[in-house]
């Protein structure tokens, strides 16, 4: 008895284990012929008339796949592109966990925004939202215990650079701006910090002059500002973190003139300020960040010249102690702190690069780089352990529109 050959032809983007699996007919295995993979069949040429037949006819099977990306631990991936490019702009975590961006310098230094948009963490994506009232760089940006967040201070473009005393309130539900008190001084290069307490206390900046040692309070329930204790020293471009004893720590400062060295508490319960222990290096645009363990890292910053020393302060001593160095010497340049207990540093002029700080061993260590350099830039960590980098300048003026995410 001769035979012939069926032949069933399918898409070569099937696996040949899915098409063994898969074509019930085939007791032969298969040939590759042409490009295409033949599944041979022993089917009778001629067959008794008294035996029904049946027909086996050519079928083609289109399968679709999707490859996904796995960025390894490490590493950045490029994200959604801001409506603007941002640089020197303030931002929050909002309580659901999407991104507010406000304000900053998009062009030359003549031009920023009072524009303000959302990334959303789930969709990858930023969306505008409404419009502050007036333009603002180098101001800040404070959740508030109801949602809202508090924007106040920066300067804006009139003709002149303006220093604002005058600060709004944004809503995430509405996606609306609506102004409230203005802060008892203009400040720009300031700090916003959120009280146990559910105020803000607003520290330094500029002003009518350079390094303010004035502080204020807003008070969310009131939606007024009033003068509380004065620092020792004025600041500007210092750093401001709470402590979990509830006071805050004021650290640094570059004031166009002598850099400090010298950090300070705000007790809320008393409103006042004390001294407490000095960094080992004066340094200004450096970071602070709060370890998991309670102390603060503070890392890099300038003093005459861009510092690549770090030292951690321990509020139960009231002592800065030095600690590892960075591989990078970095100003303006952001801190997150990872859910693992490490510290992520990101960019500064010049650099594209990261690193991160172990606080069990106190050292640094070289990470991934970014698509490209990045200073006075944003970085948040998400809620699905990511961090978002967004806008900063790269050099030479161009301010950034981009954003990456880092693994």
């Amino acid at each position: 008895m001769r035979f012939k050959k069926v032949v069933i032809k399918v898409s070569l983007l099937l696996s040949c284990s899915y098409l063994l699996s898969s074509c019930s007919e085939c007791d032969e295995g298969f040939e590759r012929k042409d490009g295409e993979f033949e599944c041979t069949q022993q089917t009778p040429s001629s067959i008794p008339d008294n035996i029904t037949t049946t027909t086996t006819t050519s079928t083609t099977t289109t399968v679709t796949t999707t490859t996904t990306t796995t960025v390894p631990p490490g590493q950045f991936s490029a994200t959604d592109t801001m409506d603007v490019a941002r640089f020197a702009s303030a931002a929050v975590v909002l309580s659901d966990g999407k991104i507010f961006v406000s304000g900053g310098i998009y062009g030359n230094n003549t031009q920023n925004s009072n524009g303000a948009e959302i990334y959303n963490p789930q969709t990858g994506t930023f969306s505008s939202t409404g419009s502050m009232s007036i333009s603002r760089a180098y101001h800040s940006a404070t959740l508030l215990p109801n949602g809202k967040v508090l924007v106040a201070g920066g300067w804006t473009f009139t003709g002149v650079w303006t220093a604002l005393n005058s600060a709004e309130i944004f809503d995430p539900q509405t996606g609306t701006f609506s102004n409230t008190g203005s802060m008892t001084a203009a400040r720009l290069y300031h700090t916003a910090t959120l009280m146990p307490n559910g105020k803000v206390l607003v520290v330094g900046g500029e002003g009518a002059i350079s390094g303010l040692n004035s502080a204020e309070i807003y008070d969310p329930q009131a939606g007024t500002f009033s003068a509380t204790g004065s620092m020792s020293a004025g600041r500007q471009l210092h750093t401001a973190t709470l402590l979990p004893n509830g006071k805050i720590l004021i650290a640094g400062a570059q004031n166009g003139g002598p850099t400090l060295s010298s950090a300070e508490l705000y007790d809320p319960l008393s409103g006042t300020f004390s001294n407490t222990g000095s960094m080992s290096t004066a340094r200004g645009l450096h970071s602070a960040t709060l370890l998991q363990n309670g102390k603060v890292l503070i890392a890099s910053g300038t003093e005459n010249s861009y510092i690549n020393s770090a030292e951690i302060y321990d509020p139960n001593l009231g002592t800065f102690s030095t600690t590892g160095t960075l591989n990078t010497a970095r100003v303006l340049h952001a801190s997150t702190l990872l859910p693992n207990g490490k510290v992520l540093i990101t960019g500064g002029p010049s650099n594209s690069t990261s690193e991160l700080y172990d606080p069990q061993s106190g050292t640094f260590a070289v990470s991934g780089s970014m698509s490209t350099i990045r200073y006075g830039h944003g970085a948040f960590l998400l809620s699905n352990g990511k961090v978002l980098i967004f806008g900063g300048e790269s050099g030479g003026g161009s301010k950034l529109n981009s954003a990456e995410l880092y693994h």
